[in-house]
């Protein structure tokens, strides 16, 4: 078994075990508030347009790099622990503490973060089974339901704009797989310092309370872009810092960087169309036959 299959099966050892210790009542409550009244079907072809990722049986290469940045996200998030014996064992990383919000940003738009965001949860939810919420809290710019050809729907702007909005009304479940959706709302006078305010946080934290087995991903806006984001990072467990070879400055990054660091020091870079050739082709080069046309645009 692989590092990210026995990942999702301690996730659901570990829900296993927290939802034994609830009361009936506690169950029930749990059950009305993460109903879900809307359904969504992954077209495969649209995907496939959209160099996104498909199931497949076939050695391709999107395949294998986004496994690469699974195990090395499954290893920082700490699914895992040694034993004495240097065996790996099995930890739950549920609960209040666990580690389990991921925040994907990069320096500025047009590298690709949302297109490795949407990518990163496709591949967790579909090939590992591993349940994934999907969030797009770039409302500047939102993109993750244009990109799964998905209409616009209520979302967080929505929630944040009024708190008592249940997540059953907005969170979206993909049929057939374990993964969720959560739009960036048609709340289009959503104030600048929204990242600044408390209703942030609270959302965070409800999203976090409400779906306890999942790995819940932020796609966050660009830092120079939007330096308020930053502040996202504080409420992440990791954040996921990607960057386009040969175009970013390093100056750029290094800004970028310094914003994300005052909140949270867990950063893991991912380069994105990065062309090493030859037998090494397949280190760095995630993205790489994506072309700006094709709209890996953010």
């Amino acid at each position: 078994m692989s590092l990210v299959q026995r990942a999702a099966q301690s996730l659901r050892d570990g829900n296993s075990a927290q939802r034994a210790g609830e009361t009936t009542k506690q169950r029930k409550q749990r059950k009305a508030e993460t109903a879900f009244r809307l359904e969504a079907e992954l077209d495969y072809g649209h995907l496939a347009q959209q160099g996104l990722f498909v199931p497949t049986s076939k050695p391709e290469r999107l395949p294998q790099e986004l496994r690469a940045i699974k195990r090395r996200l499954l290893r920082r998030l700490k699914y895992y622990k040694n034993d004495l014996s240097g065996r790996k064992s099995k930890r739950s990383i549920l609960g209040a503490q666990s580690r389990r919000r991921v925040l994907m940003t990069s320096t500025s738009p047009a590298e690709g973060k949302t297109f490795t965001a949407i990518n990163l949860a496709l591949s967790l939810a579909i090939e590992d089974g591993i349940n994934v919420l999907l969030v797009d809290t770039d409302m500047p710019r939102p993109r993750v339901f244009k990109y799964l050809n998905l209409p616009s729907l209520p979302g967080l702007s929505d929630k944040l704009r009024k708190p008592d909005l249940p997540l059953s009304d907005i969170v979206v479940k993909v049929r057939g797989h374990s993964l969720l959706l959560l739009s960036e709302g048609q709340q289009r006078d959503i104030p600048r310092d929204v990242f600044e305010r408390g209703e942030m946080a609270r959302v965070v934290q409800e999203l976090t309370t409400a779906y306890p087995d999942h790995l819940i991903i932020f796609d966050a806006p660009p830092i120079l872009a939007a330096p308020e984001a930053a502040l996202l990072a504080q409420h992440a467990d990791e954040v996921v810092f990607v960057v386009k070879a040969n175009n970013t400055p390093e100056s750029a990054i290094a800004a970028a960087l310094e914003e994300v660091l005052e909140f949270n020091d867990s950063i893991s870079l991912v380069l994105n169309q990065a062309l090493v050739p030859g037998k090494f082709s397949h280190y760095g080069s995630y993205g790489e036959y994506y072309s700006d046309s094709k709209g890996q645009d953010d």
